[in-house]
């Protein structure tokens, strides 16, 4: 999100330990993608945000997944893609109710 996320929240969205999603963002923070700051609520927690360099290579990187994907779902009809939408939005608020249960 614009307002950034925590490591440990970013750690558990990804499936990977916290030590491991630090060393990630050291790597993405130093090629620029990613800036890193104190939380203001706990000085204790980071909080992270992309740059607009990461923003822009985010895109890209979607438009060339979507790019590759596309014609492998060019069969697909309505009924299916609207399928896949609400399949789609199920998972989002799955995740979102796991996020806020913690």
């Amino acid at each position: 999100g614009d307002d950034g996320q925590r490591v440990g929240e970013l750690a558990r969205a990804s499936r990977t330990t916290q030590p491991g999603m630090t060393r990630l963002l050291g790597q993405l923070e130093q090629d620029g993608l990613v800036l890193r700051s104190p939380d203001p609520e706990d000085s204790r927690a980071t909080v992270v945000t992309i740059t607009d360099a990461g923003r822009t290579l985010l895109h890209a990187w979607r438009d060339e997944i979507q790019r590759i994907l596309a014609p492998r779902f060019s069969d697909l009809d309505d009924t299916d893609w609207n399928h896949l939408a609400r399949a789609a939005e199920i998972l989002h608020t799955h995740s979102l109710l796991e996020r806020t249960a913690r």
